[in-house]
């Protein structure tokens, strides 16, 4: 297993979700739940991590997570945010036609 990323303050706690591009933690920022995404991929993905950063920023809706930080550390971008509880948006594969 990777050695996974150490972000000042915030301690990564369980794994929430993988995708092709990036892994999800449970966290904790102080007293704070919240949610780490980090792209599987260094260097390359910082401009697109910061992008979506901004485009989450911008959007105000109770099903999504609020930020909380972005940054990166040795290439290796991640961001913070609100833990938004609830069922994934995982689909069904059997309720897929």
């Amino acid at each position: 297993m990777r050695d996974r990323l150490q972000i000042p303050g915030v301690e990564l706690e369980t794994e929430l979700g993988r995708g092709a591009y990036s892994v999800v933690y449970r966290a904790r920022q102080g007293l704070v739940r919240c949610a780490v995404k980090i792209p599987r991929a260094k260097g390359r993905w910082t401009r697109w991590v910061h992008r979506e950063a901004v485009a989450l920023a911008r959007v105000r809706d109770p099903g999504l997570p609020v930020v909380l930080e972005v940054g990166a550390i040795d290439d290796q971008p991640y961001i913070v945010m609100e833990l938004v509880e609830g069922e994934g948006l995982a689909l069904d594969r059997k309720s897929v036609v």
